[in-house]
């Protein structure tokens, strides 16, 4: 393959490499690979479907309007965003968790979802079958080169 390199195949035209362009910026796929990406995919699996309870760091504290209790304040809020408040019944310091689940946090920081784990393994795979056979594909030429020159070299040896 004169000038044409298989791994600019391989990283440039999949799906991922764009997405990582897409949230990190120009250039930055190029640093990951797509092996280390799918592992960071297969945090779906490994922490999928959890429950999450966050500390009191994490939580976002305010009140409501006089006359209203946090869960009545912010009904509609949780029920389109996600999230639970820690004290529904409170009239003040209403305590909100950004995430109920771990499928929620994945979904809307590295839009990884659960329910995808199968289509991302066998895209795992894929590119685990791929390398290998580039490898295999690679290893092969060069011992064929190693074995052509050595004929070559004992050929002139031996005609001369």
């Amino acid at each position: 393959m004169n000038g044409f390199d298989l791994n600019l195949l391989t990283s440039s035209l999949s799906p991922f490499h764009y997405l990582i362009e897409g949230l990190l910026g120009q250039g930055s796929a190029h640093f990951l690979n797509d092996l280390s990406f799918q592992a960071l995919r297969g945090l779906s699996v490994a922490i999928g479907q959890r429950n999450i309870t966050c500390t009191l760091f994490e939580l976002v504290a305010l009140n409501p309007p006089r006359g209203l209790s946090c869960g009545e304040y912010l009904q509609s809020f949780t029920s389109v965003a996600g999230g639970y408040l820690t004290n529904p019944a409170a009239s003040e310091g209403c305590l909100y968790c950004p995430f109920r689940t771990t499928d929620e946090y994945l979904g809307s920081t590295f839009n990884i979802f659960f329910h995808n784990r199968w289509k991302d393994a066998g895209i795992l795979i894929g590119f685990c079958i791929l390398n290998v056979s580039h490898g295999l594909r690679y290893l092969t030429k060069k011992v064929f080169n190693v074995f052509r020159s050595c004929a070559f070299t004992c050929s002139r040896i031996s005609g001369s």
